[in-house]
């Protein structure tokens, strides 16, 4: 049974990278195959993504002038070729219809939601009534996906399926001396990542007399705003703006580190938290962080504050740092 999961271009994805790593499943699993869809795909777009190196990556690239409707049927045409039985579309509006057209032939859509904000219910609610079954990555997102679905007719929910992270086979302890050393992995994005709030984490910590390294792993459109916001930590040697960072890296970088920070508005199962915990690694973050804010809360590793608190993850850290 082939499935098959549709990913964007992005240069930083926990979506992606979960597809990457679902393409990679040893027998008796069923490798999922990733499609890699949108405008003009180079070979340095797709070079940049978490997908490059997915062992079956398949693309469907399209021109600029064609239209919504010829994109959906070239993207049919696509799954077509790779013999997709399963369709996993992710947030791709192009996958669920893509599949549906071809219902009749046996193919099967399945909703893997990852989003806990109202892009992520309007996704839900226009293609949850399209799907064959839906799954969420963590509780607060299927109570939301239930709220949003409630008199709609779908499929009944089904269990929580978080994105898989690989564990490590050894973990360094983390330091007891030195500065604090505190890594943020993901998009650089203002809204719905709230990364300008490092730049005021920062300022906070400084302001404590706090010593630290903060490591931001990742990129995006805020990367430059972001940058001269942090001016004066980057020349300090305080900060250090990484770029993206390869997936077999990230177990390195977070075993140099001794917390994880993450800063959203909204998460759905953020994947860098659960490989942090996979590294031994605890993790701060604000209560906007979708499945791992009960995570932190029932196992106690780590802190949640309220979303944009920069003072009081300030201050956490700053007690963790004095007692190490």
């Amino acid at each position: 049974m082939r499935v098959v999961s549709l990913h964007s271009p992005a240069k930083v994805s926990g979506i992606s990278t979960a597809g990457a790593r679902l393409s990679r499943l040893p027998p008796p699993h069923e490798p999922w195959t990733p499609l890699l869809i949108g405008r003009a795909l180079t070979d340095e777009i797709v070079r940049d993504t978490p997908l490059h190196d997915a062992p079956g990556l398949a693309l469907c690239a399209w021109p600029a002038d064609m239209s919504p409707v010829g994109q959906v049927l070239l993207v049919r045409e696509r799954l077509r070729e790779l013999g997709a039985r399963v369709v996993i579309p992710n947030d791709l509006y192009h996958g669920f219809v893509a599949a549906a057209l071809d219902h009749h032939r046996g193919v099967r859509v399945g909703a893997w939601l990852h989003a806990e904000h109202h892009d992520g219910d309007e996704l839900f609610e226009r293609c949850a009534p399209i799907s064959d079954a839906w799954r969420c990555v963590s509780e607060r997102g299927l109570a939301r996906a239930l709220r949003v679905g409630a008199g709609l007719d779908i499929p009944p929910a089904g269990e929580i399926c978080p994105a898989c992270v690989e564990v490590p086979p050894a973990c360094a302890a983390p330091s007891v001396d030195g500065p604090l050393r505190l890594v943020y992995a993901g998009r650089l994005e203002k809204h719905v990542k709230r990364v300008m709030d490092l730049a005021l984490l920062a300022d906070e910590l400084d302001a404590r007399g706090v010593s630290f390294t903060l490591w931001v792993a990742g990129d995006g459109p805020a990367r430059l705003d972001l940058a001269r916001a942090m001016d004066t930590h980057i020349r300090a040697g305080r900060v250090s703006l990484l770029g993206p960072v390869a997936q077999h890296d990230m177990p390195a970088l977070l075993t140099s580190a001794d917390t994880l920070v993450l800063v959203s508005l909204s998460e759905g199962m953020p994947t860098t938290v659960m490989e942090a915990f996979a590294c031994g690694r605890i993790a701060c973050v604000t209560a906007g962080c979708g499945g791992a804010v009960p995570l932190i809360e029932h196992s106690g590793v780590g802190v949640v504050v309220p979303t944009g608190d920069m003072r009081a993850m300030a201050a956490h850290l700053a007690r963790f740092a004095a007692d190490r």
